[in-house]
């Protein structure tokens, strides 16, 4: 018999799978801003719209001993540009992709938990004058007192940073701004040591389910030779 012609790729050991849309430049700017408004829904949502009291955390020895440092303030808020700089400087637009869809899976995975577990903390006074008045007022006209565990600030800088450690020059930059971000949530009083370690806990798996929901082929067993 003469042999078959070959299969198509799709026929020849690779199935198409659906996938989430790949995030390229240009679809960027609408995907940055729909993704902002989905965290604002999640964020606010569930610190505004309680199923029950929220439980107090206290301060622990390591919160204590790091202290409370107002202008670290600044800290904090740099990981708005931490997120924006991980999007438009990945390495190529899987990895965009990949990021931003962690960033809403880690954000929709940290709202079940405020959901069923509402934590809080008491804010902290801060200084009256200058500048850096003006960037704690800022913080608390978008932010709510709870949604304190887990640190989804922490898991977000981690996602961004695992994004641009693989850009040039960032390798070090990345993680060392990251590992600042998660300093200042416990010296602006924002989250305690435990909050810190869900976020560290949160940012893993969302970074891997991530993954693969990006993945759209699937190998399978190639079929027998035909026989002659």
């Amino acid at each position: 018999m003469r042999p078959l012609p070959a299969l198509p790729a799709r026929c020849a050991g690779v199935s198409p799978q659906r996938r989430l849309p790949t995030i390229g430049a240009a679809q960027l700017p609408l995907a940055m801003a729909l993704g902002y408004l989905a965290f604002l829904a999640v964020y606010l949502g569930c610190g505004n719209f309680l199923l029950h009291a929220p439980q107090r955390l206290a301060l622990g020895p390591l919160d204590l001993w790091f202290g409370y440092l107002p202008w670290t303030i600044w800290v904090y808020l740099s990981q708005v540009p931490l997120l924006i700089l991980a999007l438009v400087l990945a390495p190529d637009d899987t990895a965009r992709s990949r990021a931003f869809y962690a960033m809403l899976l880690a954000t929709g995975l940290a709202g079940v938990v405020f959901l069923v577990w509402p934590t809080e903390l008491p804010r902290p006074e801060p200084p009256r004058d200058g500048i850096t008045a003006a960037a704690w007022r800022a913080l608390f006209l978008v932010d709510v007192p709870r949604n304190c565990f887990p640190s989804l600030h922490v898991a977000l800088a981690l996602i961004s940073a695992a994004t641009l450690r693989r850009r040039t020059g960032w390798r070090s930059v990345a993680p060392l701004w990251a590992l600042a971000i998660a300093w200042s949530t416990l010296t602006t009083r924002q989250h305690i040591a435990l909050d810190l370690a869900g976020g560290l806990l949160l940012a893993p798996p969302a970074w891997l389910i991530a993954g693969k929901l990006l993945h759209h082929e699937r190998a399978y067993p190639a079929a027998h030779p035909a026989s002659r």
